[in-house]
């Protein structure tokens, strides 16, 4: 078999920037607080002297929804463009050729604008997973025998191709179980201001057969991570009982996320350095509360 070799060139640039600030205002009263972020941009430079472009995630039911390309990053989303939805036949007829195009299907954006006719040349890119920034915030308080640390983190401008989305909002692709927002939200006559398509039993290129823009949602998100409430216990009670220290405390583990992102977990880590931030079911983290005590003797 012929070995693997470094046939591409690739080109990072962006900062990693810490920021510390620690404060004691007296005795009794300090707080420290660490920030670090990352930044960068990701250009692919080159990648065989033949070609321009290699694919990254592959699906049988929609075909490839990604494309690693000369002079764009790494991990790309690719496909049709939503402009909307069929409203009327009239639009049907309209617009450009569009296989399965009925009233509360998808309407696809004609790049090329080459033919009237919707077709593989039509697909653009849709997506970026690769985040504008991403962050880490460390903050702790300390007033005489308590203290309060806590840790946030988060990513910003990342997108997510969100692929639940095939199995919960089109009825032929699992219809033993459907979103809430395909009984409540899809397409009818009178329910046109939607971007969720009709309750069809059809599966076609006009539905879900296509790696399309509705998939992609912002991935952007905050989480707290850590919250820890602690109380030292004065040296004089617990040296009776022969501990040198003790502290008590309360913690809790990703109290909350604040995102739009619409699936379980938008801290999306799945698929490798050329296809990646794919939502293929990603299990939300868990809600953990502890009491402890640490003590020395």
């Amino acid at each position: 078999a012929a070995p693997f070799v470094n046939k591409g060139e690739m080109r990072n640039t962006g900062i990693d920037l810490q920021v510390i600030y620690t404060k004691n205002f007296n005795s009794d009263l300090s707080f420290d607080a660490t920030l670090v972020m990352t930044t960068y941009q990701n250009e692919i430079v080159r990648i065989t002297d033949n070609a321009t472009f290699f694919p990254g995630n592959f699906n049988s039911r929609i075909g490839t929804f990604s494309r690693n390309q000369v002079g764009r990053s790494m991990g790309e989303f690719f496909g049709y463009n939503v402009l909307g939805l069929f409203q009327n036949a009239g639009e049907v007829t309209g617009a450009p050729t569009q296989a399965g195009a009925e009233p509360g299907f998808f309407r696809f954006e004609n790049v090329d604008g080459s033919n009237n006719v919707i077709d593989p040349n039509d697909r653009t890119f849709i997506g970026n997973p690769n985040p504008d920034f991403t962050f880490g915030l460390n903050l702790a308080v300390r007033y005489k025998n308590f203290d309060v640390t806590t840790f946030l983190n988060g990513s910003v401008g990342n997108e997510i191709f969100n692929y639940n989305k095939w199995w919960l909002d089109f009825w032929p692709s699992f219809q033993n179980q459907k979103s809430s927002r395909l009984l409540n939200e899809s397409w009818t006559p009178t329910r046109t201001n939607t971007d969720v398509p009709k309750a069809s039993n059809k599966s076609n290129f006009s539905t879900n057969t296509q790696a399309t823009s509705y998939y992609v949602e912002d991935g952007s998100f905050l989480r707290l991570r850590n919250l820890q409430i602690g109380y030292r216990l004065p040296p004089a009670a617990i040296s009776k009982i022969g501990l040198r220290t003790a502290r008590v405390y309360l913690q809790g583990l990703n109290l909350f996320t604040i995102t739009r992102y619409s699936g379980n977990d938008p801290d999306v880590n799945s698929g490798n350095d050329t296809s990646f931030g794919v939502d293929f079911g990603n299990y939300p983290v868990v809600k953990t509360y502890t009491l402890g005590v640490n003590i020395g003797f």
